[in-house]
């Protein structure tokens, strides 16, 4: 490749791969391990790419996004669904009620921390609405609020810096390529929330 510069390389995977796997991720984003394992195979070439690696190298894949300032596939999809859902629950973003039905009833009492309230999801019958987006998104946000103490008055850039930084210390301490349920606030497994900067007690 002509390219030499990892900078460049980089721009160039940020620009025109990984843009692409982030469009619209509120309806497609994977929730199965296989299909998580396979989208971030196209980050842990990519990695190898721009930092001039062979495909058979020493370096982890950990040590690799550490490197390159870069979050792992499901770590900046559920990132990109956080921020959606402040958006919808501030109103910068309007959800059409007849797009999104009764989205008004994700709304609970607020807590003692009237700017942090908490939201639940209804009751799912089958894994798939489980699994859509204000199902998931609602659990997150309870479990983020009490960890980093979240709040609907923040500015969209101090809430993005804030949640951006939460996941970057996560993957520097408790993500694990290997091991799919620290790939999620949500085991793929069992399905249960956690925050991802906690020792994982799931699946025993």
């Amino acid at each position: 490749m002509f390219i030499k510069s990892p900078i460049v390389r980089r721009t160039a995977y940020l620009t025109l791969v990984r843009s692409h796997l982030g469009y619209a991720t509120q309806l497609w984003t994977p929730q199965s391990v296989d299909l998580m394992r396979k989208i971030e195979r196209v980050q842990r070439r990519a990695t190898k790419f721009i930092l001039s690696l062979p495909f058979f190298c020493e370096q982890s894949y950990t040590s690799r996004l550490i490197e390159l300032n870069l979050l792992p596939i499901s770590y900046w999809h559920e990132l990109l669904d956080m921020i959606f859902f402040f958006k919808s629950v501030t109103g910068i973003v309007n959800l059409n009620s007849s797009v999104v039905p009764k989205i008004h009833v994700t709304r609970v009492t607020r807590s003692y921390n009237p700017d942090s309230p908490h939201f639940f999801s209804r009751k799912c019958k089958t894994t798939t609405f489980q699994r859509s987006f204000l199902n998931r998104t609602t659990r997150i946000w309870n479990t983020l609020s009490n960890d980093i103490n979240l709040s609907v008055k923040l500015p969209l850039s101090q809430f993005k810096s804030l949640l951006y930084n939460y996941y970057l210390s996560a993957l520097k301490s408790v993500y694990d390529p290997e091991n799919p349920r620290s790939w999620k606030s949500i085991c793929p497994y069992c399905n249960s929330s956690r925050s991802l900067n906690t020792n994982i007690r799931c699946c025993f």
